[in-house]
């Protein structure tokens, strides 16, 4: 309606510009880690018959061909007398794979390459016998020395663009055509690549003492044992008690065959028991044992080698009334000192 006879309708016509679809940006592929590193929550135990009971648990998961590495190793817990470890290693049907004992002074050390699929992994982590410990292991791939580069990680594929050959014929040809004169430029930029983490290597065992001095000549006078405490009592002496000289043998790392010295100590304080004869320590074959018992008769602590061959221990006793502790005095396995 509202047309008019004689007036006619002009046309306009507009040139169709092509669009062209922006290129993706490239995708950085970045190869997934062979095994991300496990540190296992702090332990302490007891009575855990080598990890066979009363353990804690540190589960992962690893595939074929990894070769773990699972230590606690610390510099200051591991040489300790009376913090001996024990760790068992379970795969994911349940079976044990390989234990460790002392293989970093008394603290535990496993290696194992895994086999078979990915899997989760089971770490028993316990005690020798039927003592107490503590302990935080960390599992770690020791077939790698050293993370990837940068480099590798943040390069970026080649970008080609290319024009379109011809241009759509949706463009009349009354109106001038309009060429692309210049493709635009695509810059692919990459990210600053973050910080790599640091393998920060697991601290070094302390080493066991390789050799002993020779004594050319032995002691034919032999000097007590002495119990004391660490800090001096109100008379002016730290000395508990001075056992008796003892001469053992075959007494089963002191539990046969042992020589008893008791004693009593108030609690909350610490007691050092200790024989560390300069002359009689240095002798290789006088590998003296020493077991601590409390006044209801269990084993508190024990120790082996911590001065040469002779015996040395420190433990605090348990806040409280003042108890009777017996030491039982004898030998590493079955010889004589």
């Amino acid at each position: 309606q509202n047309w008019q006879p004689g007036v006619g309708c002009v046309l306009a016509t507009q040139a169709i510009v092509p669009v062209i679809a922006p290129t993706p940006s490239p995708t950085v592929y970045v190869p997934p880690t062979t095994f991300v590193p496990v540190t296992c929550a702090a332990y302490s135990a007891s009575n855990t018959a080598s990890a066979t009971q009363n353990y804690a648990t540190c589960t992962f998961t690893a595939c074929a061909g990894v070769s773990l590495r699972i230590a606690d190793c610390d510099a200051a817990r591991c040489p300790s007398g009376s913090n001996d470890q024990y760790i068992r290693l379970y795969d994911g049907s349940g079976a044990e794979v390989t234990s460790n004992d002392d293989s970093c002074n008394l603290c535990s050390t496993i290696t194992y390459t895994t086999t078979g699929i990915c899997q989760v992994y089971t770490l028993y982590e316990g005690c020798f016998g039927s003592t107490s410990c503590n302990g935080a292991f960390k599992i770690t791939d020791a077939s790698v020395s050293s993370p990837p580069s940068p480099a590798a990680l943040t390069a970026a594929p080649s970008v080609v663009i290319k024009s379109p050959s011809t241009l759509p014929t949706l463009i009349p040809s009354a109106v001038p055509t309009t060429r692309l004169s210049a493709v635009p430029t695509l810059t692919v930029k990459s990210s600053t690549p973050t910080a790599l983490p640091t393998l920060i290597p697991t601290a070094v065992p302390t080493a066991r003492l390789s050799a002993l001095p020779t004594i050319a000549t032995k002691s034919s006078t032999l000097s007590p044992s002495k119990t004391t405490t660490a800090s001096p009592t109100s008379t002016g002496s730290n000395v508990i008690k001075v056992c008796a000289p003892y001469t053992a043998t075959a007494t089963n790392s002191a539990q046969v065959n042992y020589v008893d010295c008791t004693f009593s100590a108030n609690g909350g304080i610490v007691i050092q028991i200790s024989d560390c004869d300069a002359i009689r320590c240095g002798v290789t074959t006088n590998d003296q044992y020493i077991r601590l018992l409390n006044s209801a008769g269990t084993l508190v602590t024990f120790n082996d080698d911590s001065c040469q061959r002779c015996s040395l221990l420190t433990y605090t006793v348990p806040p409280g009334a003042m108890q009777t502790f017996t030491l039982r005095q004898g030998c590493f396995s079955v010889s004589t000192c």
